[in-house]
């Protein structure tokens, strides 16, 4: 927990890990923008502004993973056959491709 610590009091206390963990880690980066000392006032409301508009943008874009799964197999296997085809499913349980004889 100490090193934890001292690496935060680290981070609010370099320019650049501030910079990097508002970009990388908005929520993180907002907190060692307000703990640190060397940015004035205006500046730390336009950098949580513009970090947390980044940081929601990117919550939005983020795929929820649900996926098209149908049939009530119990889990999305890479394939399964159903009426006398196989279907071939990707990560998200979409399917990719189909072949029936």
């Amino acid at each position: 927990m100490e090193q934890l610590q001292e690496w935060i009091k680290y981070g609010y206390e370099t320019k650049w890990i501030v910079i990097l963990a508002l970009i990388i880690f908005p929520p993180f980066g907002i907190y060692l923008l307000w703990k640190c000392a060397f940015f004035n006032n205006n500046t730390k409301w336009i950098g949580t502004a513009l970090a947390s508009v980044w940081f929601l943008i990117y919550l939005a874009s983020q795929d929820p993973g649900q996926g098209n799964y149908e049939g009530g197999y119990g889990s999305c296997s890479a394939t399964f056959e159903q009426n006398g085809c196989t279907y071939f499913r990707d990560d998200n349980c979409n399917v990719v491709a189909k072949s029936c004889d």
